[in-house]
């Protein structure tokens, strides 16, 4: 969950082209914090790339960990 929390959620729209993207990712913030799932451009002009399936174990196993603590505030309260 640390690291997702470190994850900044940007809304954004294209540059080119008419496509709106309500919420994304840059891929040059994510790189330092899951470099596993970005691909860099081979130049500087090339575009960074994410593999945003690759970032789904990582979206579950929190989840999983939230619920896990939210269980044990219920049965607290």
């Amino acid at each position: 969950i640390d690291k997702l929390m470190d994850v900044k959620v940007r809304q954004f729209d294209w540059i080119e082209g008419d496509l709106h993207q309500d919420y994304g990712f840059i891929a040059q913030e994510l790189e330092p914090i899951f470099s596993g799932i970005v691909t860099k451009g081979k130049t500087e002009e090339e575009t960074w790339q994410i593999d945003y399936s690759r970032l789904t174990p990582h979206l579950l196993k929190a989840i999983q960990e939230l619920d896990k603590k939210l269980q044990i505030l219920e049965n607290n309260a």
